[in-house]
């Protein structure tokens, strides 16, 4: 496993740095993070214990991008015409992704884990389109 320090935006008390575990390959061109929080929700009465959920949030950095950002990012919606135009150079992903392909479509109900493997279906398919030009 590769872990990388993200830059988390918002105003913290603490840094806004967070260790996040690469999801693809090192040697992609488009790389997917997925960081995983545990926060505090309450105290349980029963068991006299503190009650934590886990809150994962997908990273996305394109290849003209400086950074990561959360997929759920006001730069990615809609997401069927700001990520077509990111992977524009793959003329038929960008066109999967534009028309609203079957299995390309994200809308706001959208689960977290169909999200994250579209995103690394596109980030394999850009790879192998990049190969073939």
């Amino acid at each position: 496993m590769h872990f990388v320090k993200l830059q988390t935006p918002g105003i913290s008390i603490r840094s806004n740095e967070q260790v996040a575990p690469k999801l693809n390959p090192a040697d992609r061109k488009i790389y997917l993070y997925e960081l995983i929080i545990q926060g505090f929700i309450g105290a349980s009465v029963c068991s006299g214990g503190f009650v934590y959920k886990p809150h994962n949030t997908v990273y996305i950095q394109f290849p003209d991008t400086k950074s990561p950002r959360a997929i759920n990012n006001l730069t990615f919606l809609p997401f069927h015409k700001k990520v077509s135009k990111r992977v524009s150079d793959c003329k038929e992903l960008s066109r999967k992704i534009a028309n609203k392909g079957d299995g390309y479509k994200v809308t706001m109900i959208t689960p977290h884990e169909m999200k994250l493997e579209l995103l690394l279906r596109i980030a394999k398919e850009f790879e192998a389109c990049e190969k073939l030009v």
